[in-house]
């Protein structure tokens, strides 16, 4: 009935059911209101959704992974995350006419390399991606699957992580 008074009821569904059994996978947002204990339970189906879907928790973090955004108030905090890609293993770049190939890991958001490899570290936001090489500058693109995209840049995996 809110929804719908809202005029929003043909953009969204409401399911009501055990999340660990129903699943989501089509959802472009979830909102939570749930104790530490059961968003730490959720992370891993969480991460496996669509890149760029949006997490909502009133009130519970997520542990050791780190929001884009909270918001706290005099009545709560709440946090936003959004799902990365998954970009772990290894790849083959090409930039200009310059080939390499690195090995990737990720914690969430976060891309990292092993000291003295070209790329250093990097940011996820959904299937967005900026990375940090050797040499200071940075790359900017975007992930689909096992290709990375940005201006004058591409990247294969050549083997996932593991």
């Amino acid at each position: 009935r809110n929804a719908t008074r809202a005029g929003v009821a043909d953009k969204v569904t409401f399911v009501q059911g055990d999340i660990f059994q129903t699943g989501i996978p089509d959802a472009s947002v979830v909102t939570m209101y749930l104790l530490p204990h059961l968003n730490l339970k959720l992370r891993p189906l969480l991460l496996q959704m669509k890149p760029g879907t949006r997490i909502v928790s009133n009130s519970f973090s997520m542990g050791e992974w780190l929001p884009e955004k909270s918001i706290s108030t005099a009545t709560g905090t709440a946090y936003y995350w959004v799902i990365p890609a998954n970009i772990a293993g290894r790849w083959a770049f090409e930039i200009g006419g310059n080939r390499f190939a690195t090995e990737l890991g990720q914690q969430f958001q976060f891309a990292t390399a092993r000291p003295g490899q070209p790329v250093r570290a990097g940011r996820l936001l959904g299937a967005g991606i900026e990375l940090l090489l050797e040499d200071g500058s940075t790359l900017a693109g975007e992930v689909r699957g096992d290709q990375m995209h940005g201006k004058g840049w591409n990247a294969y995996r050549i083997r996932p992580s593991g």
